[in-house]
């Protein structure tokens, strides 16, 4: 029987948008000699490229056993003949993109909030997925870990995240 252990990449294996910790690459190291490991993000295939891919283990072997689904699922990569191959993109089409960022953009427009310096643009098109970081992709990587500490300090009770619909 094949086992399989999953992880989310942000906040899990490492602070949001941030390099892992020596001791968690070793451990996801180890990990990839006895099990498939599956790791699923928010964030698009490059920043687990820049993230950890970089410093994990470089063992064809076990790179064959990691399994990354990127833009929380909607894309897959495998290891294969020497390189990341992606597996599937469930994108959105030019239309749906369209849609989907006039709506987020008239959101903003109702809520009469606008970031005064987002950090990078704030509306992401991930191809298979569109994402909203109302301080900006970049913070992390402009700020380094102030930027990690200022994104969890932004909402941590989820009362900015949540919208009443009804």
């Amino acid at each position: 029987m094949k086992k399989l252990i999953a992880f989310d990449l942000d906040g899990t294996l490492a602070p949001s948008k941030s390099h892992f910790n020596p001791r968690m690459v070793n451990l996801l190291d180890r990990l990839l000699e006895e099990y498939q490991v599956c790791v699923i993000s928010g964030g698009k295939y490059e920043l687990f490229q820049r993230q950890f891919l970089t410093q994990i283990t470089k063992d064809h072997n076990r790179l064959k056993k990691l399994h990354l689904m990127p833009t929380s699922g909607t894309r897959y990569y495998k290891f294969a003949n020497s390189e990341w191959v992606q597996q599937y993109a469930e994108d959105f089409t030019p239309s749906q993109k369209k849609k989907i960022i006039k709506a987020i953009n008239e959101g903003f427009d109702e809520s009469g909030y606008r970031p005064d310096k987002p950090y990078g643009n704030f509306i992401e098109d991930r191809d298979s997925q569109i994402t909203l970081s109302t301080l900006g992709q970049e913070i992390v990587a402009e700020l380094g870990n102030e930027g990690v500490k200022i994104k969890e300090e932004w909402d941590p009770e989820n009362t900015k995240k949540i919208f009443d619909c009804s």
